[in-house]
């Protein structure tokens, strides 16, 4: 069984998301949005499936902006941007630093300070050594710790180059993608969606006109091969062959509960 429910196609739904990562910034319509959106949650709909219809004329509005994109563009700005990340030439600057720090040239200035303000002569043998004992423990620790900076600098660069290769070959795959021709498959699929809901708009009017439903409330409509139920209750064959009409599959129900539509085919 397949839902109407308003989801596009898979095909779309890459392109959407394609589409959010090349676009700059969080949204691309983050200015308007709220605003949009709130106005959308404060309106009333006056006929059942005029929100379902408003669903679908703001989803055909987003594919237009999408479809007038410069895709081609942004798709070779990507790839330049991805190009001209040079990890070989990060990881030897960032090695160098570390290894600028020269401890064996600290230790030097360390005593000749103490020769030149004469402290070591008042300092006794035993203090002298353990100075130097002191001095050799933070080499090692340095020496270590350096060491394992160096280590993790590796796998971090390693990981970010990994990312970069991923995000390269996603940028290949944008390359060979058919922005064009998603676009007007989803405008496609939008127009024949808004066609479909506008013929039960009209039916389910009509059916409240003849007594058979009321829009006030909640209601099922099921057509299963030509037998026709609403609210549980089968119509008579009249009254299905008068509605097969709107009805393209074999089996199709539509169900409103609490102002909410789900439509569903077989």
């Amino acid at each position: 069984m397949k839902r109407l429910n308003l989801q596009l196609p898979h095909r779309i739904a890459v392109a959407a998301i394609f589409g959010t990562l090349l676009i700059t910034g969080p949204a691309l319509h983050a200015q308007d949005k709220p605003t949009r959106e709130k106005n959308k949650e404060e309106k009333e709909y006056k006929r059942d499936l005029d929100r379902e219809l408003d669903k679908l004329e703001t989803a055909s509005e987003n594919v237009r902006k999408l479809s007038s994109k410069d895709w081609t563009e942004r798709q070779e700005e990507l790839r330049k941007t991805l190009k001209n990340i040079d990890y070989e030439k990060n990881f030897a600057q960032a090695e160098a630093a570390l290894k600028a720090v020269d401890f064996e040239k600290i230790q030097r200035s360390i005593e000749s300070a103490f020769e030149a303000g004469n402290t070591a002569s008042k300092l006794s043998k035993e203090q002298r050594a353990e100075i130097r004992r002191e001095i050799e423990k933070a080499r090692k620790e340095f020496d270590r710790d350096r060491k394992q900076q160096q280590e993790q600098l590796k796998r971090d660069l390693e990981r970010a180059r990994k990312d970069v290769e991923a995000a390269t070959k996603k940028a290949t795959e944008l390359e060979k993608f058919d922005f064009k021709k998603t676009f007007e498959d989803a405008e496609e699929h939008i127009e024949k969606a808004k066609v479909e809901l506008k013929g039960y708009q009209e039916m389910i009017y009509d059916m409240e006109a003849a007594g058979l439903l009321s829009t006030k409330g909640d209601y099922t409509i099921s057509f299963n091969n030509g037998t026709l139920t609403i609210t549980d209750k089968e119509q008579p064959k009249s009254i299905a062959d008068k509605y097969s009409k709107y009805f393209k599959d074999k089996k199709t129900i539509l169900k409103k509960e609490n102002k909410k539509f789900v439509t569903s085919h077989e």
